[in-house]
């Protein structure tokens, strides 16, 4: 997303993460978790992914991962597995990261066309992993990145905040 001199704002995505978080962290987890599935249904082969899922949530089955979607914080929970699944990418993870950054990085390029500009700040804890940061700087080669160095959903909250200050 983007925003114009005119205060346009200029997107691409972004919908959440129930509708558009490809290339998200939830994305990642989710897509990680329906290939365990189809595999546990015979659809796919094997991948060692499978076994840290199982690992990580502390389940002995694939078809105890259900419960994950029953769970109040269901989005962390589902999303705090992407650290791990970059952190030594199966041949699997590498597939499902490429075909996210393929379209998060498309939808960048669009919204960098429409702004003409060639700079693009990042943030969120995916760009800690290597793996997914050299992806994406593969992908957007063009163009200027630079990790921004704050917390974006810190200084979302704090500007929230100051909007409804200003109501009262």
């Amino acid at each position: 997303m983007g925003i114009t001199s005119e205060k346009q704002i200029i997107r691409s995505g972004g919908w959440g993460h129930l509708f558009d978080d490809i290339g998200g962290g939830f994305w990642i987890s989710t897509r990680i978790i329906q290939e365990a599935f189809r595999y546990r249904d015979g659809l796919r082969e094997y991948d060692p992914i499978f076994d840290n899922l199982k690992l990580f949530y502390g389940y002995n089955t694939i078809e105890d991962l259900t419960s994950l979607q029953a769970m109040e914080d269901f989005k962390t929970i589902i999303s705090s597995f992407t650290k791990v699944a970059l952190n030594e990418p199966t041949p699997l993870v590498k597939i499902i990261v490429e075909e996210g950054i393929q379209d998060l990085t498309f939808r960048c390029k669009i919204v960098l066309d429409k702004l003409e500009i060639k700079e693009l700040y990042m943030h969120g804890g995916l760009f800690n992993s290597p793996y997914y940061n050299s992806l994406f700087r593969q992908y957007l080669h063009s163009y200027s990145l630079f990790p921004l160095e704050i917390d974006v959903s810190h200084q979302m909250a704090l500007l929230a905040k100051k909007i409804i200050l200003l109501k009262e």
